[in-house]
């Protein structure tokens, strides 16, 4: 069994796929304890300082895979995540219910690492995957998998990662607690499982065969994510979200109350990671091919306009939306028994009208700023 493999997640416990990719990731790309990171707050290598507490050098270099991964995928600029079926409409272009990392989806951010992969599906038969996954723990690269576990979004949406094989059986890490327990996993003492009757859960797998440089440019992310943010999907999200409250009343406000916290509890995290991905150097988004005066003037206004404390920036706007409408840790972020009142009270409608708008408008900002980019003449060449 693989050891020194990241267990995920690892302060970005959204989406499960990220997650899984990241730890694969570390290895294929050569990442060790040895790696110098650099730190975007002190704008250097790690000295070792200790402000980010006891994480390894390993932990911190796959959080920045997974910002990277996040932002140039563009999830991280929705409102959404595409594999939730539960939404009326994706802000993510071309996701429909029923969307599972569709080839040209994964292909893209193959690609942007620089590693060449294949996707194992149950029909290539249990024993052509069971070899595949050895080879690659052999090979050192661990795979993510999908075998079923709980999930938020249900259980063919959460992603495992592959570290080890034994007398016919897989061993890895879980994305959420002890969630294959359901399909008869069986945890040692470090959380890591073992499952023998794995084919019968198998979904698919992604299995990483080499490394083949990146392959794209900085202009080609930024031209996705921009198509992300152009998409006409979030125009309307923003005219039904005003819609809604004003047609807010005593018997509708929980039910627009709980739909505005699940709609918020994306960007206050998302645009996060895509802000802490473009400000920070040396990693996968700055190391494409690309202009570097764009690259640090990108940097700094996605710092401003998602995480710069008390700058009308999206992730503090997100936190007084979920202020107040009464989320917060004690409800697990989710809502209030009175978060419906909260809506209905004295002016938190047009309050949160506002609050809306500064969210929209901070990704308008961004939008402007990528397309003022790409329309450099040479940028990314």
């Amino acid at each position: 069994m693989l050891k020194d493999i990241v267990q995920y997640p690892f302060d970005a416990q959204s989406d499960s796929f990220f997650c899984a990719l990241s730890s694969a990731l570390l290895p294929a790309l050569g990442y060790t304890e040895n790696t110098p990171y650099f730190c975007a707050p002190k704008g250097q290598f790690c000295l070792q300082c200790g402000a980010c507490g006891d994480r390894t050098t390993l932990q911190k270099h796959h959080l920045s895979i997974y910002h990277a991964l996040l932002a140039a995928s563009g999830v991280a600029f929705c409102f959404d995540y595409p594999q939730d079926d539960g939404v009326a409409e994706h802000s993510f272009p071309g996701a429909e219910n029923g969307w599972r990392w569709p080839e040209a989806f994964v292909d893209f951010l193959m690609r942007f690492a620089g590693v060449s992969w294949k996707r194992l599906k149950k029909e290539d038969g249990e024993a052509a995957i069971y070899a595949a996954l050895c080879a690659s723990v052999e090979a050192g690269i661990p795979s993510p998998v999908r075998l079923g576990g709980d999930s938020p979004f249900g259980r063919a949406t959460a992603w495992q990662v592959v570290t080890g094989c034994e007398a016919g059986a897989l061993q890895g890490l879980d994305a959420y607690g002890h969630s294959l327990r359901n399909a008869g996993a069986c945890y040692d003492q470090d959380g890591r499982f073992m499952l023998e009757d794995w084919y019968s859960h198998f979904e698919d797998a992604l299995v990483i065969t080499g490394h083949a440089s990146q392959r794209l440019t900085y202009s080609s992310v930024l031209a996705r994510i921009a198509s992300v943010l152009a998409d006409p999907s979030h125009e309307r999200l923003e005219r039904e979200i005003l819609s809604d409250l004003d047609a807010a009343a005593p018997e509708t406000a929980f039910d627009i109350a709980c739909k505005l916290i699940g709609i918020t509890s994306v960007p206050i995290e998302a645009r996060w990671h895509a802000a802490e991905a473009f400000c920070t150097r040396e990693n996968l988004i700055w190391s494409l091919e690309g202009d570097e005066a764009v690259k640090r003037e990108l940097g700094e206004l996605f710092f401003a306009r998602y995480i710069q404390n008390d700058n009308g920036e999206t992730h503090g706007i997100c936190w007084r939306i979920w202020n107040l409408l009464g989320a917060s840790a004690e409800t697990g972020f989710g809502p209030a028994p009175d978060s419906g009142e909260r809506l209905l009270a004295g002016n938190v409608q047009g309050e949160l009208k506002a609050l809306f708008a500064a969210v929209f408008q901070n990704d308008q900002e961004i939008l402007n700023a990528l397309r003022r980019a790409l329309a450099k003449e040479g940028m990314g060449r």
